[in-house]
Order: structure tokens, then sequence, then C-alpha cells
């Protein structure tokens, strides 16, 4: 005898089966309980021919419904949904077959036999050969599902967040191979101090990751939300790319980009209140128009995901181990050995520059391969001295250059990781994969003298990498002239690294091409070849036993022409964007999947992805009593910087609109530049977010005010001499309005053969009118100065040209 499995417990129990009816005498086949014809009080079961998938022995949809009132059903108690919503005719469906698409369910023949039976078995109608067996698995049981199989994790009026407190022992406990997510947004989102549309999707994807830290391998189905039945919230739902539906999209879509077992289910709910019940007190409940729109989604994504495989079997569902999840961190707890190299890496330090740092906002290639790392149950620590991103500057008020003190201009400070991850990135990521060692604007030849104290600091913390992945050498290459001579800096490297772990493996990823920079760079191109045909021939030399040394190929997973204006997987020619995030994940994974057994399979390597999202600037104001023209706005999260226009409508009330870049959420209009700015003139500006070249926020609404600058006049009798060393500088201080209390001078020197003009600037006392000129290269230029007092700059006197040479 075999055993009925269309129930099963949490403990895992079967029921009995008691007698079977065959009309064959061998072969496999599939058990299909069948209707009690009275003189027994059990069912009999029908033995079919097994196709496709089937087995006898288990139950193979174990179906986890999880939400609140939508998944519950308990409004509505008409046949077939008999006050558990979708569930009763979700599973007649599936079992019976989906190749007539659930008419069966729905028909008046097929109510009559419901009826008829149910002093029996409710599961009445005979199951087709070719569909899965099905149980649904919960820690709550309501309604007249056939069979009592009535379980399920819903929670009516429970917010994503007490759903995940439910699920954390529950996923556990029951081991579902299959969830069905049906959030109450609506009722979310209309809740006195309930949550945004933003901010549901952010944690519609914290409850994604948490099903995937437990459950790696378990398909998850997330429906459509049902529609609000007020127009406001509606709006917050639908409309915009900031809707709940277009956010959660994303989310949904990242997860399946990971190779998460994950699905949108398309529920044509008419985005109306034609399948909501408006007699409910809760928002967005449906009535019984919607279970059934409910019941023809989920059943012909269920029934596809089934035959093609994507499903898998109840008996291999992978479970996490309990210390990967107790901590939230998706890492196992125990300790590996500092540097040990006998087996898989267990602690991985990322070396970069800013292709790896990121910028706020960004996921990051490092956050693309915790997560294939975590679907490959490779319990990897990424560890590292730095956390975050490269946060964007704050505003402030225009500065004076810095004075001039006879050195040459320094190198600009570096630049500090506070910068937050994009908001859909899961949180045990931040807990154990966030961390790294990779600055924006780095060269390789920094991190030369500087590998072995940040490994020798990790190593006092018990957090020895076994494992660098290292990218790096765009910036030797392109700002300082390196070529196929990097390689030695490159093993200089290696060296260091290994003075603190002989055994340590290496990842090296070669350089690749940036978009042309034309003339600023014309050399870029040829140089990163070179390089890269150097290394690749160097890492097989530099490779031994004990210390692996292999190469991931950067630069034909990003796939850019070096005489292109433009790279689909950046964000400005260099920086990767969101697709470019998943190949140099995929390059990395790729090589440590072939070279090192990591895994069962590299990740994905998707040839399109959803672009990033960026807010329109709001709260734009206008501020004409500073330098003149100060245009400030809220600051958008994940902009790279910003694009402003504006015209001067009091001289052309149609002008064209002129272009400015600021790095930060304020602009001021230079002096320099724009020959403004007019005392008493009206000017129209508005502002939109932007991530490098391609990545643009909508306009924001224009904005208009009149400049009455405070600023000071123009220095007079501007005079400039050359000499051999350098020359000298005179003017007169400005007189006139607000030309008391001038704080500084700025000088500009403007070179007229370069293609970008001022090629170095100082400044100088307030209260001097004469300076010595830098020694400059030889030319012809001119000397550009303004005065400067707490409002800002003055407008710019120009001296006559003055040749060094």
């Amino acid at each position: 005898m075999s055993e009925d499995t269309t129930h099963r417990s949490p403990d895992g129990e079967q029921q009995e089966l008691d007698f079977a009816v065959t009309s064959t005498g061998h072969g496999s086949f599939e058990a299909r309980v069948q209707p009690n014809q009275g003189g027994s009080d059990h069912d009999p079961v029908h033995f079919v021919p097994q196709t496709g998938r089937q087995d006898a022995d288990r139950t193979q949809l174990a179906t986890m419904p999880v939400g609140g009132y939508a998944i519950d059903g308990h409004n509505v108690g008409q046949n077939p949904f008999d006050y558990a919503g979708m569930r009763g005719p979700l599973d007649r469906c599936v079992v019976q077959s989906y190749s007539d698409g659930c008419t069966q369910v729905w028909s008046p023949t097929a109510r009559a036999a419901r009826t008829a039976a149910a002093a029996g078995s409710p599961r009445a109608t005979a199951a087709n050969a070719g569909t899965p067996t099905f149980d649904y698995v919960g820690v709550v049981s309501r309604g007249n599902v056939a069979d009592d199989d009535n379980q399920e994790e819903a929670f009516p009026g429970a917010g994503i967040d007490e759903l995940r407190r439910h699920l954390d022992g529950d996923l556990r406990t029951y081991k579902p191979n299959v969830v069905l997510l049906q959030v109450d947004v609506a009722n979310d989102l209309a809740k006195k101090n309930g949550p945004t549309a933003g901010e549901e999707a952010d944690r519609l994807g914290k409850l994604l990751d948490q099903v995937y830290i437990v459950l790696p391998n378990t398909t998850v189905l997330v429906g459509d939300p049902v529609p609000s039945g007020t127009p406001a919230v509606r709006e917050e739902m639908y409309t915009g790319t900031g809707s709940y539906v277009s956010r959660a999209s994303a989310v949904i879509a990242a997860q399946l980009h990971t190779g998460h077992r994950i699905r949108q289910v398309p529920l044509d709910f008419g985005r109306d209140t034609g399948q909501v019940d408006t007699g409910e007190s809760a928002d967005g409940v449906p009535n019984a128009d919607g279970y059934k729109t409910m019941t023809n989604g989920y059943a012909a994504e269920l029934t596809k995901l089934w035959w093609d495989g994507t499903i898998v079997d109840p008996d291999a569902v992978e479970v996490n181990p309990v210390d990967m999840v107790d901590d939230g961190s998706g890492v196992d707890g125990t300790d590996p050995s500092g540097g040990n190299t006998s087996g898989p890496p267990q602690r991985v330090m990322v070396v970069g520059d800013s292709i790896s740092n990121g910028f706020e906002g960004d996921h990051t290639w490092r956050y693309r391969l915790w997560q294939w790392a975590r679907t490959q149950n490779w319990k990897a620590e990424f560890v590292g001295p730095l956390h975050g991103t490269v946060a964007p500057d704050e505003p402030e008020a225009p500065q004076p250059p810095p004075p001039y003190d006879g050195e040459p201009p320094s190198e600009h400070p570096p630049v500090t990781s506070d910068g937050a991850y994009a908001r859909d990135v899961s949180p045990a990521f931040l807990k154990s994969g966030a961390e790294h060692y990779a600055m924006w604007g780095r060269r390789l030849e920094q991190d030369v003298p500087t590998i072995t104290s940040v490994m020798e600091d990790l190593k006092a913390q018990r957090k020895l990498p076994d494992t660098l992945l290292v990218e790096l050498g765009f910036n030797d290459i392109g700002w300082t002239g390196a070529g196929a001579d990097l390689t030695e800096t490159m093993k200089k490297f290696i060296d260091n690294a290994r003075k603190v772990n002989p055994g340590i493996r290496l990842v090296i990823a070669n350089v690749p091409q940036r978009t042309t920079l034309g003339s600023a760079n014309p050399h870029l191109g040829e140089r990163t070849r070179a390089y890269d045909a150097a290394l690749a021939d160097k890492v097989k030399e530099w490779s031994t036993d004990a210390s692996p040394v292999v190469l991931a190929d950067l630069d034909k997973a990003m796939g850019c022409d070096s005489s292109a204006t433009s790279c689909d997987t950046t964000y400005d020619g260099l920086h990767p964007d969101n697709l470019g995030e998943y190949r140099i994940a995929h390059a990395f994974a790729s090589t440590l999947h072939d070279k090192f057994g990591i895994g069962t399979e590299p990740p994905p390597n998707p040839v399109d992805v959803d672009e990033r999202f960026l807010a329109t600037p709001t709260d734009v104001s206008f501020d004409g009593t500073q330098q003149g023209v100060t245009l400030t706005w809220d600051k958008v999260f994940g902009a790279h910087g910003y694009q402003v226009q504006w015209r001067d409508t009091t001289a052309n009330p149609n002008g064209e609109w002129n272009w400015a870049h600021p790095a930060t959420n304020r602009w001021d209009m230079s002096r320099q530049y724009y020959g403004q700015i007019f005392e008493g003139h009206t000017y129209e500006l508005r502002v939109r977010a932007a991530s490098g070249d391609t990545v643009l926020s909508d306009w924001s609404d224009t904005t208009r005010g009149t400049a009455h600058p405070t600023t000071p006049g123009y220095p007079r009798n501007v005079k400039a001499t050359a000499g051999t060393n350098g020359g000298v500088l005179t003017w007169d201080p400005p007189t006139g309005k607000y030309s008391d209390g001038i704080t500084a001078y700025a000088v500009y020197m403007w070179d007229k053969s370069a293609p970008l003009g001022i090629t170095r600037s100082f400044s100088v006392s307030g209260t001097s009118n004469i300076t010595i000129i830098p020694k400059m290269p030889p030319g012809e230029y001119v000397v550009m100065i303004s005065a400067w007092n707490t409002s800002g700059e003055g407008p710019i006197a120009l001296s006559d040209t003055v040749t060094f040479g």
C-alpha cells in the first residue's frame, strides 16, 4: 500500500490510504482522491498513469498563502468561495487541470456537484491526469476549503512588518515550496500614519529577503494589489514611477535577476472599485468578482511554473541553518579559521575604486554578488574597513578658491564611504555583505602600501580575508598615464597581501574600457588594452598552488567601446548602471564558480534590467538677495547630481534655456561664465535630478524670481604683467553699494588655448590691491579677478591679454 498525501501536517505526517482502485496492472501511477459514493467513512483513491513530474508518494504543491483580508476571504460565503476567498477554487482549478482556464470551477454544473457532495468531501470533482497534488500550509486555519484544507498565513489588518514577525518561525516550520503573497496594500496605505507607497514597496522587499534567507529555492508569487475604494489611495498605488506598483515591480524584478524563483502575478482588477467589497470597513478587500480574478491569475502562474520546473518538489526545499537566520545576516555563525584556503572562500574582501565603491542610492555589484552567494548557499562573509557608498556633498554657499601659498595644488582629500545603498537593499546585506575596501578615485599604487596594514587590522579582529576580489587600475591608467607597466604595481600589491596571508586567493579584474574622452585623454583606450593584455599573461605567472591568482574579465562583461560616446552598462561611460552592476557581479561570480567551485551555477547574466528611479525635485525655492540667483531644492535620494535650466526673461521672455550642472541641491549662478547677474531682472529656473548621463527625473515646476544681488562691484584698473618666474597683478578696489566689507579677491588664470579655459585659481586678502601671479606654462592668458563679501562673488573684471613664456 501507499499513502494519500492530500494533506500535510507541520510535522510531515501523512494521512492513511484505505483502499485503491486501479485500471491497469503496471507502471507508475498518481493517487487521486475521488468523491465518496456512500457506504464507507473514507474516500476512495483512483490511480491514473503518471505523467511528467507526478509522484503519488508526496504532496507536490505545499502552498503557503500569506497576507491579510484578501488571502483570508472571510467576507464572501457563496460558492465556490465558502468564506475562504480564492483558496477553495484555486485548489480545485489547479488539481483538476488548468487547461480549461478554471471554467469548470465557475460553471453552474460544477457548483451543483459541490453542493451535492457537501455532506462528504467537497473535493468532489474528478482530478485530471497530469496535474499536481495540492496542500495549503500555515499556522492559521479558517474557511471551508475541501478536506478541511484551510491552512494559511493570513492576518487581516496586519501590515507587512507584522507579517514578517509571523513568518519568522512559520517558514521554517511548514517549509512551503510555494508562497502566495497578496499584501493588503490599499488598507496599509489608507491607515492614519501608514506607510507611503515607496515605504510599502521597501517593506515588501524586506519580506521577500526574509523568505529567501530561510528558504532560498522556494517559489514566491506576488499578486497585484486589490484597488482601494479611495481615489487618492488608488493614485498612490498606480500612478507614476513613484507609485506602489511601479516600485514593487522593481523590487520583484531585482529578486528575479538574482536568480530567485519569483513571479509577479498580473491580476486584472480594473483599478477601480468594481471588484472591491466597499461594504467592508477595511480598504481593498475583494468581492466575489475580485476573488475570481485572483483565482484565475494565481492558477495560471502556479500551473505554468509547476510544469516548467521552476517550483521544486517539497522534499527539495532548501532550509538554511538556523544561525544564518536568527541574526538576520544570512551568514552561518560558525567561525571559519582565519585565512584558511583549504575549502571554499569564507571571508572575502573587495578591493577597488569607485566602480566597486558605488554612489549613494546604488545597489553596487557587490550587492548583486552577495545576492548570488545567498542563492548558492555560499556562506561567505564580506569584510573590509569600509561599509557604505559615497555620499553626495552637502550644499553650501559659493566660496572663493584657497589662497596661493607658492605650492602646487594638492590632491583632493579622500572621499568618505558613509553613503546609503538603494532603498530595497536587504538589511541582511548591511549586516554581513556591505564591508569592503573600495574608495572613489583610488589608484592601485595607493593600495600597494596600505593593503598589508588593512589585512593586519582585519586579522586582529578575526576577520582575515582568504580571498581578495581586486578591481583597480583605471585611475592609474586614466590620470597618471600608466599602461602595460602597471602590472609591476599589481605584483607589488599581491606580494604585500601575501605577507599577511600567504595562502590568499586573488581574483584580479582587468580594466574595462571607458567611452571616449576625446582630446582630453586620447590614448586612454590604447593604454587600457595594453594593460589588460599584459595582465592576462601575468596572472598565470603569479599564481601558485598555495595562493592562486585568476582573472575576471570585466572589460568583456561591460562591453564598452573606447571610441563610442555611450555604453549601455554605464551611466557615464565608466561607472556601472543597474545592468552594469549585474554584469560585473557575473564576471566575478563566474570566475569564483569556474575556478574555485563556488555554487552550483553562475548567476544570471541579464540583457536588460529596470532603470533606476529618481524622484522629481520638490520644494524648489528662488533667492535673489545673495549672489543674485540662488536656487535650492530638497535633496533627491540616489541623485549623482542635478541639471538646472535657467533664462533671463527680462532680456528675452521666450529665450532659450541655459544649462548648469550642480553636484548638490543648491545652485548659485556663477559670475565667471554667464555675463550675468543683472539687478532687477527676472529669471525662470527649473531643475531635475540626474544619475549620470542617462537616468533623469522629470523636471520640477518652473520657479521665477527677481535678482537683487548684495555682492561688491567690479575691481577697477586691473593690470597684469608677466615675468620670467611669474607675474604681478594690480587693481583698485570696487566702489559703490555693497563694496565695503570685502573678504577676499578671487584670481582666475584663463588660458586662451586650453579647452576648459581656467587652469589656475587662488584667492588673496580682501585688503590687498596687488598679488604675485604664479609661474604659468607658456601661452596667452587673461587674468580675471572678482571681489567677495559674505553674500558671495561680485562681477568679474578682466586684464588685457598677457603672454607667459
